[in-house]
């Protein structure tokens, strides 16, 4: 609430709970696709997903990496491709930078918010938690004996 400027939404990840969100925002339940997958694969580069973001007024990314953690065994869907993974690794380290972390042993959890920016001076890598979803995702297909 307090990094995303009032008149600009916040796309959320891996969570579900969005109750005191007090901006506009894109998320998903644990039974549908993440938002933030399907803006890749409909993009043909990380260029292409920072303009639909832009365009969808999105400012910036929430990421619950506790959470994700926790619903994969409800069905949470981030069904990654190839394509469309380095679509996101692409716009993460050109136009992505941290403007918050938080991780709380007693609450269980690990928040990060992400701001978009035009061009970053600091590029940062993607979370581990979506890197992994990533890899579960590319080892659970039909044919991967890896």
């Amino acid at each position: 609430n307090r990094t995303a400027p009032e008149d600009s939404g916040v796309l959320v990840v891996g969570e579900a709970r969005t109750f005191y969100l007090e901006r506009p925002f894109l998320a998903a339940s644990v039974y549908e696709p993440q938002p933030i997958v399907i803006f890749a694969k409909q993009s043909s580069s990380g260029e292409e997903l920072y303009t639909r973001l832009a365009e969808n007024n999105i400012a910036c990314i929430f990421i619950n990496a506790r959470s994700i953690a926790n619903t994969r065994q409800f069905g949470l869907s981030f069904d990654w491709d190839e394509k469309s993974f380095e679509v996101l690794r692409e716009f993460w380290t050109r136009h992505v930078e941290l403007s918050f972390r938080r991780s709380d042993p007693l609450e269980n959890s690990v928040l990060f918010v992400y701001t978009i920016v035009e061009n970053t001076h600091a590029p940062e890598p993607i979370p581990l938690i979506l890197v992994n979803e990533w890899l579960n995702t590319v080892s659970s297909r039909p044919g991967n004996n890896s």
